[in-house]
C-alpha cells in the first residue's frame, strides 16, 4: 500500500475535494436566540452506510441492501454496487472502512483528549456554520459537535476527473473513489478523511491559503497524523499551529461563542500581570467578569474594568500573594458557564516551570470542564471579552514575564457604513499584520490577514523575527465565501500601517493595504521609511476611507462589521483597524478624548 506523504495530500484541495454544494443537512430547530440551527440527525447508535453508484451524487436505487454485523455503535450498510471496479473491490472497500471506523470512534467519542489538544493548538479560520455565534472557534464546542451521532452514508463511485478521495455535500452522505483505500492507511488516515467529510454537516471551508486552517481540514489533520507521529512537521504548518512559534505574547484559544457585544480589551499595566478574576454570578453563568492585576514581587493588586451585568453574588477568586495567573479554567461545552484562575508560583514561571493550581470557578457547575494555559515563561496579561446580560466569550492574552511590555493599542478611525454583527480579530502572537487575505467578486465578501512575529529590545525599535516567506501566522477571516481568493503580502521587512477601503452603498467594494518598513516606522523615522501598497482587491469606487495608524504604530488586528447577504451569509460592511506601538519605552501619549492625538516621546 502506497503511503501518502506527511500528513497526506488530503489536507489540500487535491485530496480532500471540497463539497459540490454548501447544503448542510439535518432537521432545523429554533434556539433561544431565535435563529435556525441545524443539528445532526441520529440517536446514540452510529450507522454507516456505503452506497455504490456510477453517478457523482447519491444513489437513487437503494432496493438492494447488504447488512453485516459490526462491533461499532450500530450496523453497517452497503448498497449493491453497479460500477465494475466497486463490484470487484467490494469486500476490500467494506473491510477498509470497517477497520478505520473504530479509530474514529475511539478518538472522537470514547476519549477525545488528543483531538481536543490538537484543536487547541490550531489557529482556526475559514468556516461558516448556521448557528448563532457562527464565528466561534470554541474548541470544546467543536469537539462536542464532531462527536454527535450522525447516520453516515458512504457512496463508492469513481470521479469523472480522476480524483481519488472523498467529498460530501451535507456531512451525512459521502462519495468515495474505490481507490481511496489504496492511498489512505486503514486506521487513522482513513478515519480522519471520514471525519473531515462529517464535519461538513456544520462547517465549510474556502479555497486558498485559508483552507488548511478550516475546521474540516484540522479535523482530518488531528486524526490522520496519529499514524505518522514520528514524522517532522513540514514548514508550511507554521502558519496554522500555535506550538510552532515562540513569541513574547500568546493569545489562547477562545472560550464561548460570538453572541453578545464586543467589549474593549483590558490589560494590566507594564509590570503587572493577572492574579485572578472578580465579578458576579447568578450560579448558572458568568454574569460579569474583570481581571485582578498585581505587580510581580508585590502583593498589592489593582482591578481592570468589569464587563457584563451585575446579577447574583459577588465573587473574587485570586491566586496567593506569591503566585500569578498562568491560565484559566471553568465549565462550558457550548458556551461559557464558569471561570476560575490557574495559578503558579512567580519564581517557577520565571524559570519556565511550575505546578499550576486552580482557584474556585465562579458560575455554573454542571457542564464539562475547559482549561487554557500560557506557554512556559508567560503569565496572563489581559482579557478580550464579549458581554451583555452575561459574559459569553473570553480570550486570554499571555505575555512573557521576562519581557514586560505595555499593551499600547487602540482603534483607528472606522471605515464602515452599517452592519449587523462585529468580530474582533488580532494577531495571536507578539506580531504585526503583514498581509491581507480577501475573497472578492464585485465586492469584498471575505476578509482576513496574516501576521509576522516581531521582537523588541530596550529601546523602541521593532525587528521582524524571520523574513522566511513561510513564516507567517494566520489571523481568522470572516464573511461569506468570495470568489477569487487572494493573499497579498507587504514587501520583505514591511508591515501594514493603514488601509484603503472603497464602498458601494453600505457594502465594502474594494480594499488595499498600506505598508511601511518595520524597523524605520517603529523607531519614529517615518520620513525615511520605505512605503508601498498592496493591490486593490474588489473594485475602486468614488467613495473611500483611509484608516491609518499613527507614527510608530502598526496594524495588529481589526473589528469587522458583517451584515446579511442574499446567500444567507454576510458581506463585509466595514473595518476598524486596531493599531499598536511596540517597545519597552512609551512612544506616545494619547489624548483620552480622541484617538487622533499622539505625541512622540
Amino acid at each position: 500500500m502506497a503511503l501518502p506523504k506527511w500528513p497526506c495530500p488530503g489536507r489540500r484541495a487535491d485530496c480532500l475535494k471540497a463539497p459540490k454544494t454548501k447544503n448542510r443537512g439535518g432537521p432545523p430547530y429554533t434556539s433561544e436566540f431565535g435563529m435556525s440551527i441545524r443539528r445532526r440527525a441520529g440517536t446514540l447508535a452510529v450507522v454507516m452506510s456505503a452506497l455504490f453508484s456510477l453517478s457523482s451524487g447519491c444513489s437513487s436505487n437503494r432496493n438492494e441492501v447488504e447488512q453485516s454485523s459490526s462491533a461499532l455503535n450500530g450496523s453497517l450498510f452497503f448498497d449493491e454496487p453497479t460500477d465494475s471496479v466497486c463490484i470487484a473491490r467490494r469486500a476490500e472497500f467494506q473491510a477498509a472502512f470497517q477497520a478505520a471506523w473504530p479509530y474514529l470512534i475511539a478518538e472522537v467519542k470514547t476519549d477525545p483528549t488528543r483531538l481536543t489538544a490538537c484543536f487547541k493548538d490550531a489557529l482556526l479560520s475559514g468556516f461558516v456554520d448556521q448557528r448563532p455565534g457562527s464565528g466561534s472557534t470554541f474548541v470544546e464546542d467543536i469537539v462536542s459537535r464532531l462527536g454527535e451521532d450522525l447516520p453516515t452514508h458512504i457512496l463508492c463511485a469513481p470521479y469523472s476527473d480522476g480524483f481519488v478521495g472523498c467529498s460530501s455535500s451535507d456531512g451525512q452522505h459521502l462519495q468515495c473513489d474505490p481507490h481511496v483505500i489504496d492511498n489512505y492507511p486503514h486506521d487513522y488516515p482513513l478515519a480522519g478523511l471520514v471525519l473531515h467529510e462529517l464535519s461538513h454537516h456544520y462547517w465549510d471551508h474556502p479555497s486558498g491559503d485559508e483552507y488548511n486552517a478550516s475546521i474540516p481540514s484540522v479535523a482530518y489533520m488531528c486524526i490522520a497524523t496519529l499514524h505518522w507521529v514520528s514524522t517532522p512537521v513540514p514548514a508550511d504548518e507554521y502558519a496554522y499551529r500555535r506550538s510552532l512559534a515562540s513569541s513574547a505574547e500568546t493569545t489562547l484559544p477562545q472560550v464561548g461563542l460570538e453572541l453578545e457585544s464586543l467589549i474593549e480589551p483590558t490589560y494590566c499595566a507594564t509590570n503587572d500581570y493577572v492574579s485572578g478574576f472578580y465579578g458576579s454570578s447568578s450560579g448558572l453563568a458568568v454574569d460579569s467578569l474583570g481581571a485582578v492585576c498585581k505587580t510581580l514581587g508585590s502583593s498589592a493588586t489593582t482591578t481592570l474594568p468589569i464587563a457584563g451585568s451585575f446579577n447574583g453574588t459577588y465573587y473574587r477568586n485570586t491566586c496567593t500573594s506569591s503566585e500569578v495567573a498562568v491560565g484559566a479554567w471553568g465549565r462550558g461545552v457550548h458556551e461559557l458557564d464558569a471561570i476560575g484562575a490557574v495559578c503558579a508560583q512567580e519564581a517557577d514561571v520565571r524559570n519556565g516551570g511550575g505546578a499550576p493550581q486552580r482557584t474556585p470557578a465562579a458560575g455554573g457547575q454542571v457542564s464539562g470542564i475547559w482549561e487554557r494555559q500560557c506557554p512556559p515563561f508567560q503569565a496572563l496579561k489581559g482579557l478580550r471579552l464579549r458581554a451583555g446580560n452575561q459574559v459569553d466569550r473570553v480570550e486570554l492574552v499571555c505575555q512573557d514575564v521576562r519581557l514586560p511590555e505595555e499593551m499600547r493599542q487602540h482603534p483607528a478611525a472606522a471605515a464602515s457604513t452599517t452592519g449587523d454583527f462585529s468580530y474582533r480579530e488580532q494577531c495571536q502572537d507578539h506580531a504585526v499584520l503583514t498581509a491581507l487575505e480577501t475573497g472578492a467578486d464585485t465586492n469584498i465578501r471575505r476578509l482576513g490577514a496574516y501576521c509576522r512575529i516581531v521582537d523588541t529590545g530596550a529601546g523602541t525599535a521593532v525587528t521582524l523575527r524571520d523574513s522566511d516567506p513561510k513564516r507567517y501566522r494566520i489571523m481568522a477571516s470572516h464573511g461569506a465565501w468570495g470568489t477569487n481568493p487572494a493573499l497579498d503580502e507587504c514587501p520583505a521587512g514591511q508591515g501594514l500601517i493603514g488601509l484603503k477601503v472603497y464602498f458601494d452603498g453600505d457594502v465594502m467594494a474594494g480594499i488595499s493595504g498600506h505598508c511601511a518598513s518595520i524597523s524605520d516606522w517603529s523607531s519614529g523615522a517615518t520620513s525615511a521609511a520605505a512605503v508601498s501598497d498592496t493591490p486593490v482587491r474588489g473594485r475602486v469606487t468614488n467613495s473611500s476611507d483611509s484608516p491609518a495608524c499613527l507614527p510608530s504604530e502598526f496594524l495588529v488586528g481589526w473589528t469587522l462589521k458583517e451584515g446579511p447577504a442574499p446567500d444567507g451569509f454576510g458581506f463585509i460592511h466595514g473595518v476598524t483597524p486596531i493599531c499598536r506601538s511596540f517597545g519597552i519605552l512609551p512612544l506616545c501619549v494619547y489624548d483620552s478624548s480622541t484617538y487622533g492625538s499622539c505625541v512622540l516621546q
